[in-house]
């Protein structure tokens, strides 16, 4: 019995004696991605151990949290608040036969965690295929800014709330960086997941401008347009403006709330010119009219209608010397009583292309410049009316037409030509001089004394540069200071509509 007492005895000092500890390490700031608090412990501790003996190294983070750690390594953890923590870690032996620590040894360390100054994570929600971010960043460092990579080969934006609209339903990886002025870069990449489903009923596609004419950061109206059954009419169910990326090519859109019923979607380009050549408004798929655009059916709000492109339609550049102008109106008199403004007018060549648009004004009135000699067609559009278009011949001693008016009939709801129109002013009634002119145009009518007529004048890209009223029958315009170039007169009362050009020199 005492062999076997001297023996155990001797064993018990023999590994006592062997086990060895020594407890070391570092630990610094390390955020990552969303964990802002994030902190590095690097572990240096050594242990040696014995026959039935095992190593073992805990960490403890100071905030009620304590994790086991190898001996080797980089191991993390984050905290919840800022704060001061006094971490620790202990290197221990254990002896299993006897559940004894032979050896044990601890280092502590303090650590204040903080926010960095750019350190930003972001937070998003999604709708559909729509997902809205937010860069949160709680330092509260000022100057900062935001730019966002969503995963899909369209443009980056910026700000620190941002919104895109993915083609599809499929995740995506999102880089969100943040910079301070001082030069400090952050980045939080997440996958933005869009299932499951919150909002089943929406409609979404994407705007295409021509990449060989996109322009950067388009902006676009986009309108969705519904169909009323009991009374067989159109009408704009939602509108939003939204804003492309540096290229421009493609822009995605959705629509929330669609419910059931046919649809058309028609967009307008809001940066781009607002007459002349450029991308043309264009319904889905690349319509100019309503009656020629696609229309979707949407059976239930259960389902929702992905893929319904637009590829914008555009005019060629014009250069030439005509002229057209007219007015649309919704009675026989022209003018600011019955004019209609807003209304989209299409200049369509003899191959049939839609080469120019322009927008009424206030007075219903339209005009185009820079039309080279040919035969044309003049088409007003407008939701729920049938338009028959008007016709108009540029030739070399014919540059300027006029009149080509346009009536709008809400109870037969067409848009006709206006052939009761004056297509002509003898000179007996209308003057001007001298043409060309140097510094100055008169005016003279052959007007009652208290005839009120309106005076414009516009430049060959279609822009008012000029305009005043005047009673009776004579009027003087002094152009000293004017650019040389061509331009034209628009004369306007109860009796007359006409357009002149004059030229200064």
């Amino acid at each position: 019995m005492k062999k076997l007492l001297f023996a155990l005895l001797s064993l018990f000092v023999i590994n006592n004696v062997f086990a060895a500890c020594s407890t070391s390490f570092t630990v610094v700031a390390s955020p990552s991605g969303n964990d802002l608090l994030r902190v590095a412990l690097t572990n240096a501790s050594s242990a040696t151990a014995a026959t039935n003996q095992t190593a073992q190294s805990y960490v403890y983070w100071g905030d009620g949290n304590s994790t086991y750690i190898g001996f080797t390594g980089i191991f993390y953890h984050t905290y919840n608040t800022p704060g001061t923590y006094n971490i620790s870690v202990t290197t221990s032996v254990l002896d299993l036969s006897t559940g004894t620590f032979p050896c044990k040894d601890s280092v502590q360390s303090s650590l204040s965690v903080n926010y960095t100054p750019c350190a930003t994570s972001f937070s998003y929600s999604s709708s559909g295929t729509r997902v809205n971010a937010v860069a949160n960043n709680p330092a509260g460092t000022t100057h900062m800014t935001y730019t966002w990579e969503w995963g899909d080969s369209t443009d980056i934006t910026t700000g620190q709330t941002s919104s895109h609209v993915y083609p599809n339903l499929n995740g995506k990886y999102v880089i969100l960086t943040a910079t301070d002025s001082n030069g400090c870069t952050y980045r939080d990449t997440q996958l933005i997941n869009m299932g499951p489903l919150t909002l089943y009923d929406f409609l979404t596609g994407t705007i295409y401008q021509d990449s060989a004419a996109a322009i950067p950061y388009p902006q676009y109206k986009i309108w969705l347009i519904g169909y009323n059954a009991a009374s067989t009419t159109l009408y704009a169910i939602d509108s939003q403006t939204i804003t492309g990326g540096a290229t421009g090519y493609k822009t995605n859109y959705q629509f929330d709330s669609l419910g059931m019923g046919d649809f058309r979607v028609k967009v307008k380009l809001l940066n781009g010119p607002v007459s002349g050549t450029g991308a043309l408004p264009t319904y889905n798929i690349s319509a100019l009219r309503w009656d020629s655009a696609f229309v979707t059916t949407h059976y239930s709000t259960y389902s929702w209608v992905l893929g319904r492109d637009i590829h914008l339609r555009y005019g060629i550049v014009t250069n030439g010397p005509g002229f057209i102008g007219g007015n649309v109106s919704a009675g026989a008199n022209k003018g600011t009583k019955d004019g209609i403004p807003g209304m989209n007018v299409f200049l369509i060549d003899d191959s049939k292309k839609a080469i120019a648009y322009a927008v009424t004004d206030i007075n219903g009135d339209y005009s185009f410049s820079k039309i080279p000699v040919g035969n044309y067609s003049i088409y007003p559009e407008d939701m729920n009316y049938t338009t028959t278009p008007g016709t108009a011949t540029v030739a070399a001693n014919n540059t300027t037409i006029a009149n080509v008016d346009f009536l709008r009939s809400q109870k037969y709801r067409t848009i006709t030509p206006n052939t009761t129109g004056i297509s002509s002013v003898k000179a007996d009634v209308l003057n001007i001089y001298p043409n060309p002119t140097k510094d100055r145009v008169i005016i003279t009518l052959n007007n009652r004394p208290e005839t009120k007529s309106d005076l414009a004048i516009i430049n060959t890209n279609g822009q008012k540069l000029y305009q005043q009223s005047f009673n009776g029958n004579h009027a003087e315009v002094d152009l000293k200071g004017w650019s040389k170039g061509v331009y034209f007169i628009k004369i306007e009362n109860d009796n007359i509509n006409v357009i002149r050009k004059i030229v200064l020199e």
